[in-house]
């Protein structure tokens, strides 16, 4: 699939994991929130990072096919608003769809039910990198007990995953979904991301056989 092809692109090593409860489920949810950041942060470019939260009462879950991270001058993330370190980015998704063949004065324009869908993951990467989101309200729905400690198990893949993409340190001392929360907050504001949320222009990309990838972009309604 293409999908599949893509994310191998960026994340040519696939670790298994196994859990042993919905929570360590879910640690590795946040894990690979994180994973995505990170690599954003190095590379600039990350495919395929699940997103998930909490739509007027329903829980929602996805998946934002392409990620990238540009630099731009404005006001950062942090909680006054003004700028930190040196590099302000832009965070923009894109979801790409694939067209069998390639034929003349084909239209490529992103129908209602993209733009809706790329609506939707704006609105779930927003909240989740706000600092002030409600985990105890999401992990409430979804009967979790962040306090929970994860098992030894857990830890190692943990450790594996983290040594893979360059993050040990940062969950060197997670043993709890709080702790992991913890971590996912601090690898966003170093993502520094303009205003502190996803770029309001939405973008589908078509993959062509023997054609690069044509972009349609739209912006969402104020």
């Amino acid at each position: 699939a293409i999908h599949e092809k893509l994310e191998k692109e960026v994340a040519p090593v696939a670790i298994e994991t196994i859990s042993s409860n919905r929570e360590e489920k879910w640690g590795f949810k946040i894990l690979a929130l994180i994973t995505g950041f990170k690599q954003l942060i190095e590379y600039r470019l990350w495919r395929e990072l699940p997103v998930f939260g909490i739509i007027d009462n329903i829980p929602v879950n996805g998946i934002i096919d392409q990620l990238q991270l540009r630099r731009v001058h404005g006001k950062g993330s942090g909680d006054s608003g003004d700028v930190v370190g040196t590099a302000v980015n832009s965070l923009i998704i894109s979801d790409i769809k694939t067209k069998k063949k390639w034929t003349p004065h084909q239209d490529l324009s992103a129908s209602p039910e993209h733009k809706f869908q790329l609506m939707i993951y704006k609105k779930l990467l927003d909240d989740l990198i706000s600092p002030e989101y409600d985990w105890d309200t999401l992990f409430k729905l979804h009967n979790l007990d962040p306090k929970i400690t994860f098992s030894d198990l857990f830890i190692d893949q943990q450790i594996s995953i983290s040594r893979a993409n360059n993050f040990v340190s940062l969950v060197a001392d997670c043993t709890t979904l709080e702790d992991l929360v913890l971590a996912w907050k601090s690898i966003t504001q170093e993502a520094n991301i303009i205003r502190g949320k996803v770029d309001r222009v939405l973008r589908v990309e078509f993959r062509i056989p023997s054609r690069t990838g044509d972009q349609q972009p739209f912006s969402m309604i104020p």
